[in-house]
């Protein structure tokens, strides 16, 4: 019977700090004082640059093919 009777106080316990808790936040939102989630939008993809060694370099390999 006792743990009947400590498992009772306990879950009123615990319902008690749960109302209070719920009580705490409606009364910060009807003051305006909750904050509002801020939702940021991704930023833009960075394009890579040209790739100018490549490009030389396939410059001076038409060079020489083009030479011979």
């Amino acid at each position: 019977m006792a743990e009947e009777e400590t498992t009772k106080t306990d879950i009123f316990k615990q319902q008690q700090k749960t109302i209070v808790l719920l009580q705490d936040v409606l009364r910060r939102e009807a003051e305006g004082t909750a904050t509002q989630p801020v939702f940021l939008a991704p930023p833009e993809p960075v394009k890579k640059p040209p790739n100018y060694l490549l490009y030389a370099g396939i410059a001076f390999a038409v060079i020489l093919l083009l030479k011979k």
